[in-house]
Formats: structure tokens, C-alpha cells, sequence
């Protein structure tokens, strides 16, 4: 994987933390799961951007292969009706994309 261990674990942190608070507008997450994802990738792709290693070119290319992982476990959260702090887990999972 082209990122690193720390940069996924990162991203999943903020990816968690949109993802619940994107959740919690919501008072049926599950009958709004596109919009959720939309609102979840969009605030995590606007925070990620603030950070200083995401403002190069090559830093570019490196957020966009990010986003791709953090797609991915948003829509793994959404499909496994995981929508409250309790049910998704703070730590990486062994099941969820990009664990090493």
C-alpha cells in the first residue's frame, strides 16, 4: 500500500469522526445511506486537505489513494448498519480495508 500504516490510521480516525457525526443528523441513517456517505467522504476529503503533507503533487496523488480506503470503509460501516459510536470500533479492524 502506498501510504503509511500512521497516514490510514489517521485517516480512519477523521473518517470516524465524520462518519458519526454525518450519522447523527440523520434520525434513520440506514434509509439515507447515500446521502450519508456523500456528506461522511466530503467532510473527511475537506480535513485531510488541511494537512500539509496532502499540498503537493505528489501529496495530491497520495489523498486520492486515501479516499479510496476511507470510501471503502464508510460504505463497509453503512452496509453493516454500524451508525453509533458503540458499534464502530475506534481501532482498525482485521476486516476492514486497508488493515495491515
Amino acid at each position: 500500500m502506498i501510504n503509511s500504516k500512521e497516514q490510514r490510521v489517521e485517516a480512519r480516525r477523521i473518517a470516524r469522526e465524520e462518519y458519526l457525526a454525518a450519522a447523527a443528523v440523520f434520525l434513520t441513517p440506514s434509509k439515507h445511506a447515500e446521502a450519508l456517505k456523500e456528506q461522511a467522504v466530503e467532510a473527511t476529503r475537506r480535513r485531510l486537505k488541511q494537512n500539509r503533507r496532502y499540498k503537493s503533487l505528489v501529496g495530491s496523488l497520495l489523498l486520492a489513494v486515501l479516499m479510496k480506503v476511507v470510501m471503502k470503509l464508510i460504505e463497509q460501516w453503512i452496509e453493516e448498519n454500524l451508525f453509533s459510536a458503540s458499534e464502530v470500533p475506534e481501532e482498525y479492524q482485521k476486516s476492514e480495508h486497508g488493515y495491515e
